[in-house]
């Protein structure tokens, strides 16, 4: 896909047209509006404010378009609408697409089937917690006992689980020597546990369980169930049925609101549609009698938009982004020109003040040719080219990038040297070769 040439296009126009001409620029599509830039320094005229045209709030109708779109994501979980890549949207009349008439409508139908969803969810959930407990209880189908029954006032009924391989004689034989009066009854069995019905004398329960804890014993809880297992299964098995049947109830509600469907959708796109405007509105610039915006319109429509245009008292301004990069990189070349010459400029001062102030005495002594001072300049200049040493304080335009060159360099030298040493100990607490690993 080739990149569609852009233009860049700025407005001002009267704050009394503004409703109009923006609702007109919405309806004509082509142009995205942007942040308007105001540089340092500008004397405010404009400012954001924008009580022109009443309506939602942005959030209000951030909130209305996530309800649609959660009850269009329920539907479609629900009940999937199959659509092709390329199908087209419905097409709708432009005033009704804009029409707050059917949004309230919308509004309860996605509220509807929020709450069936919402419902089918909790009793999902609650058949959920039936099974667990229907899966508890199978072990205990055979016991013909209430599981709320706990004993009589001298003897007390436990269930509880052993191991599948705890020896049973052993169990019986240690439970035999800690509570004589005790007894355990097998219930049933599966391929990990043993569960059982400990029957025992209340004044030796304690001992028993302490006896029982040698071969992994485990009190089983009874859920506050009533009743014999057998007729808690067979209410659990109701109550499942019955929730089910509320099931598929709520989903024939739901499948009645996918008639709505097509109407959510419009509703929702209409709402992305006011959102956009109303954050447009949000970028322009208003003053009391005018308004400033700034946005992006393809080459190709400019001159539709100056059609639009046309109806209205707006001044505009249409650059080629090409041309914007072009003047934007002269004026950054101008400026990096400009501070490069006020650098050397102030180095030139700076040079021009410490020669002025130099005394007589010190320059006759840099520039007279009298053995007795060009002797010692002769020395300096040959230590500086021969040795490299150079005095910080000399005068040699030359010599002074050298010495400013071997700075930089020392200094990386030592940047470098900090990292190496940094790493180092990074290498001797991590690493894996021989010289860190070994050394």
């Amino acid at each position: 896909m080739s990149i569609q040439k852009m233009k860049r296009v700025r407005l001002i126009g009267l704050r009394s047209e503004k409703d109009a001409f923006l609702d007109d620029l919405l309806r004509f599509g082509k142009v995205e509006i942007s942040d308007y830039p105001q540089a340092e320094g500008d004397v405010v005229v404009f400012s954001t404010n924008n009580y022109d045209k009443t309506g939602l709030p942005a959030d209000m109708l951030v909130v209305n378009q996530n309800k649609l779109s959660a009850a269009l994501d329920i539907m479609q979980r629900y009940f999937p609408e199959k659509k092709g890549l390329l199908d087209p949207k419905p097409e709708a009349p432009l005033e009704s697409f804009l029409s707050d008439a059917r949004l309230n409508s919308c509004l309860h139908s996605a509220n509807r089937v929020i709450r069936l969803d919402g419902e089918i969810k909790g009793w999902n959930n609650e058949i959920g917690e039936l099974q667990t407990q229907k899966t508890a209880l199978q072990p205990w189908l055979t016991l013909d006992m209430p599981l709320e029954y706990e004993g009589t006032e001298h003897v007390s009924f436990t269930l509880c689980s052993l191991p599948a391989d705890a020896p049973k004689a052993d169990v019986e034989s240690a439970l035999a020597l800690a509570a004589p009066e005790s007894e355990l009854i097998p219930v049933s069995s599966d391929k990990f546990l043993q569960y059982c019905l400990l029957v025992c004398h209340r004044d030796e329960f304690d001992a028993a369980e302490d006896a029982l804890r040698n071969f992994s014993y485990n009190p089983m809880e009874r859920m506050n169930l009533t009743g014999t297992p057998q007729e808690n299964v067979e209410r659990i098995d109701n109550e499942i049925e019955y929730d089910e049947i509320k099931i598929e109830r709520a989903k024939g509600k739901l499948m009645s609101e996918t008639a709505y469907r097509q109407y959510i959708q419009q509703s929702w796109d209409s709402l992305a549609t006011k959102l956009y405007e109303t954050e447009s509105r949000s970028r322009m610039l208003n003053s009391e009698s005018s308004f400033a915006m700034e946005g992006w319109v393809p080459e190709e429509d400019v001159p539709g938009l100056e059609a639009v245009l046309g109806h209205y008292i707006v001044h505009a301004e249409f650059e080629d982004p090409r041309e914007v990069a072009a003047r934007m990189k002269l004026e950054q070349q101008k400026r990096e020109k400009e501070r490069i010459e006020k650098e050397r400029a102030e180095r030139l001062k700076a040079d021009r003040q410490r020669f002025e102030s130099k005394p007589f005495d010190v320059i006759r002594k840099e520039y007279s040719k009298n053995p007795i001072y060009l002797i010692p300049r002769l020395i300096k200049h040959l230590l500086a080219v021969v040795f490299g040493i150079i005095p910080e304080d000399t005068d040699d335009p030359d010599l002074k990038r050298k010495l400013a060159e071997r700075k930089r360099i020392e200094e990386q030298k030592k940047r470098e040297k900090e990292e190496h040493e940094r790493m180092e100990v990074y290498y001797r607490k991590y690493g894996q070769t021989f010289r860190y690993k070994f050394m």
